[in-house]
């Protein structure tokens, strides 16, 4: 199988042309790649929606909320591990 794409192809066309060529088997692993790197952007996308969540928060509270943690949690008798 040649790797150089021609003038006209694109990276999608050589990518479908490849796949035409694969056994059922392996199709259900591309399926099951492809819905992998789907997740994993959704996963990236809820994680950054919480970006800029505590930029207003005040100083003393951030801190409370970061330094003090441990301390809180003993004092609301969680565990802490």
């Amino acid at each position: 199988m040649e790797d150089v794409i021609t003038q006209p192809d694109t990276l999608k066309d050589k990518i479908i042309r490849r796949i035409d060529e694969l056994s059922p088997e392996k199709l259900k692993e591309v399926d099951q790649f492809i819905d992998h790197l789907e997740n994993h952007r959704n996963s990236k996308q809820k994680i950054l929606s919480f970006s800029g969540a505590w930029k207003d928060l005040n100083e003393e509270v951030f801190l409370s909320l970061t330094d003090d943690l441990h301390d809180n949690r003993k004092k609301g008798s969680k565990r802490i591990l």
